[in-house]
Formats: structure tokens, C-alpha cells, sequence
């Protein structure tokens, strides 16, 4: 009965909080109403919990979990006029565990927020969690990916001097937006004005709906006459791209719609060196599909030299000139082919690291042409 009195009492208190605890004016009378619902809602919960505990200070205390709930339900509470009623409620639930002889019963009053509530989860090897802006991000890196594919017919011959024909719509590799109007990819994806100017066309929103169904893509030719720049040692190209698309022209450049990533975000606060481990993420149309994600058992394995990187990410043909981001979505790396070969099985793919590119480009481009990547001031 000593324990069950204090336990009544803190019953009694609560509810004078819980009713009468907001001082401040109410909107309408609805705001009212609807304050006042769930103020009944906690209450009837609180006192079930509280009467709940009381009846088990006839028999001794011998699961832990009960004595908890009261704690964890004032603690998601979070009400700041409700500390006192907390201290208090934990110090009664401590002197029960006492009087009832059961040393084994945690003193609430110690115990981490985390051992409150998550005492039966934990992390399995290391922790895998991601803040929710992962996700959110993605959603705005992937619009500024497109698809290289032909407009025109074309005859390939490979290193091995094999011949594979191309038809208008083919896949041939993949791109992303760096400025409104200028694409990067692979040197071995577009490697000259001509071929840019002749073959290639750019495809956006090749992707699919939850559902399964394709997007309504749009189509862009490419404008070398605009911006055009490679180099063949690190394998990347930047091309210009006309503002209207061939059906039906959208207004401005396709960066506009798309949206873009400034280069000179690569070099912000927020990059960072490349290190073993890290994760490699890579938006990309293997095998010229619809438009891909690989965030899985996507770690760096390591530099290769002063150029390279290479990360264990999934990539097929057609994945060339693909972005590789880390997990803040910042650009790390340009994907340009497979890696090493271990025990006659590839173990890895390769990107030209993206400071690496920058580099090149602040050495080699005119002011103006830096301007129009974003990476000098007018």
C-alpha cells in the first residue's frame, strides 16, 4: 500500500497536467477540440499503464519490461512541463523494485535512452543507417543522367577487329548533365566533334515507373559547335547539347528541366579524399537499359596511381561515362571500364577520379570556357 498510494497520486497529477497543462490561446474552437482529444487519448493510455503497474506491486516484480513502461511512455511524452511527474514516476518505480527484493531490476534513473527503448536490437557488424537526405538527393542526381545513343547507323570495330553494326536508337554508352547545356562522358563514348555531330544524340528520362512502364523520354541533339573538349589518357569527354529537343522543343537549355551537377561542387567542403571502403554509387543504362541505380556492395577497393580508382559497383557495357558519387552524392569519379583481373575473373571496376578531370580542364580550357562549366568567375 505504501507503494500504491505515491503511484495514485502520481496518477492524479498527471492528469491535471495532461488537461490543463496548455496555457497558451487556441487558434478556433477546433484546434480546441482536437487538443483536447488527444490529451484524453493520453490519459486513458497513461492511466492504463499506471493502474497497470499499481496491481503488480501485489506480487513481486520479476519482469523488468513492466516496470518500463511507464518510463518509456512518459519519455516519449518529451512535454517539458512533465519532468517533475518523469522524476518523480522513476524514483516510485525504483523504490518498488527495492521493496519487492529484486536486485536484478535496472535503476531507470541510469539507463540510456537507447537501453530504454532498443535494449533487445543492436547493430549487426557495423552500422549500415543513412540519413533520410540520401534518398532525397538521389532523387535529383538521377534527372541529370541521359543515355548516348545513335541517330544514325554505324559500323564498330573493336580492338579485336571485330565489326558490330549500330542502329539509330542503339545504346551506346551513358552521360550527365555538368552545366545547363554541356554533357560529360568518355573519350571512347564520343571522341571527336564529327562523330558527335554525325551519329550521337542524348536520350533523358529513359526510366521506369513503379509500376514497370516506361517514362516519356526526350530526345537532344548534340551542339559541338557550342563546347567540345576531350582527352584520350583519362578517357573523358564534354560536349555541348542543343536547347530544343527534336519532338516537341522544351524552352532553354536541357539542363533547365533536368537539372545539373556544378562541377565545382566536387572540389566543396563537403568532398572528400577517397578511402578504402567508401561507398562508390553509380546511376548508369548497363547494357543500355532503362536507367540503373548500384548501391550495393559498391566499396572502393582502392587508387589506382594518381588517375584512377577502382570500387567493386556493378557496371555492364553502356555504362561508360556514368557518374560515380559517394554516399552525400558528391562526385567522385567518372566510370570509364572494368578493373583488375584476379585468377581469370574481374574483381573490380574503374573510374578517372573527378579532381584528376578538373585538373586537366583548369589547365587546358580557355576563361570562357571555364565560365561556362561554372569553375571560374566572370
Amino acid at each position: 500500500m505504501k507503494i500504491l498510494m505515491p503511484i495514485l497520486a502520481v496518477a492524479i497529477t498527471f492528469s491535471a497536467i495532461i488537461t490543463f497543462g496548455r496555457t497558451e490561446a487556441f487558434a478556433d474552437e477546433q484546434e480546441r477540440e482536437l487538443f483536447e482529444q488527444s490529451q484524453e487519448i493520453q490519459l486513458e493510455r497513461a492511466t492504463e499503464i499506471l493502474e497497470k503497474f499499481a496491481e503488480q506491486q501485489e506480487q513481486p516484480l520479476a519482469d523488468p519490461d513492466k516496470v518500463r513502461d511507464v518510463s518509456i511512455f512518459l519519455e516519449r511524452l518529451n512535454r517539458p512541463s512533465l519532468n517533475e511527474i518523469r522524476a518523480s514516476t522513476l524514483r516510485i518505480i525504483d523504490n518498488a523494485s527495492t521493496a519487492t527484493g529484486e536486485k536484478d531490476l535496472p535503476k531507470l534513473e541510469t539507463l540510456s535512452l537507447a537501453e530504454k527503448l532498443n535494449a533487445k536490437e543492436v547493430i549487426l557488424d557495423k552500422a549500415d543507417f543513412l540519413p533520410a537526405f540520401f534518398v532525397v538527393e538521389a532523387a535529383k542526381r538521377q534527372s541529370h543522367i541521359g543515355r548516348v545513343i545513335f541517330k544514325q547507323s554505324y559500323v564498330h570495330t573493336d580492338d579485336e577487329d571485330r565489326k558490330f553494326v549500330f542502329y539509330p536508337g542503339d545504346a551506346w554508352g551513358t552521360c550527365f548533365l555538368v552545366a545547363p547545356n554541356i554533357i560529360m562522358t568518355n573519350n571512347h563514348v564520343i571522341e571527336s566533334k564529327e562523330f558527335a555531330q554525325a551519329k550521337i544524340r542524348v536520350q533523358f528520362n529513359y526510366q521506369r515507373n513503379s509500376d514497370g512502364t516506361l517514362k516519356d523520354s526526350v530526345h537532344y541533339n548534340l551542339a559541338p559547335s557550342l563546347f567540345f573538349h576531350t582527352n584520350k589518357v583519362l578517357d573523358y569527354t564534354l560536349v555541348g547539347v542543343s536547347a530544343g529537343t527534336e519532338n516537341d522543343p522544351l524552352s532553354g537549355p536541357p539542363g533547365g528541366h533536368w537539372g545539373f551537377y556544378p562541377l565545382a561542387h566536387a572540389l566543396g567542403p563537403q568532398a572528400i579524399t577517397p578511402y578504402e571502403g567508401m561507398a562508390m554509387n553509380i546511376i548508369q543504362h548497363p547494357n543500355g537499359r532503362p536507367k540503373e541505380i548500384a548501391i550495393h556492395n559498391n566499396k572502393l577497393d582502392r587508387a589506382l596511381g594518381e588517375h584512377f580508382l577502382v570500387y567493386t559497383t556493378d557496371t555492364q557495357s553502356g555504362s561508360s561515362g556514368s557518374p560515380v558519387f559517394d554516399n552525400s552524392w558528391t562526385l567522385v569519379a567518372l566510370h570509364h571500364a572494368p578493373g583488375e583481373v584476379k585468377d581469370d575473373k574481374w574483381v573490380n571496376n574503374r573510374g578517372i577520379r573527378i579532381r584528376s578531370i578538373i585538373n586537366d580542364l583548369l589547365s587546358s580550357l580557355s576563361a570562357e570556357q571555364l565560365m561556362q562549366l561554372g569553375l571560374s568567375e566572370p
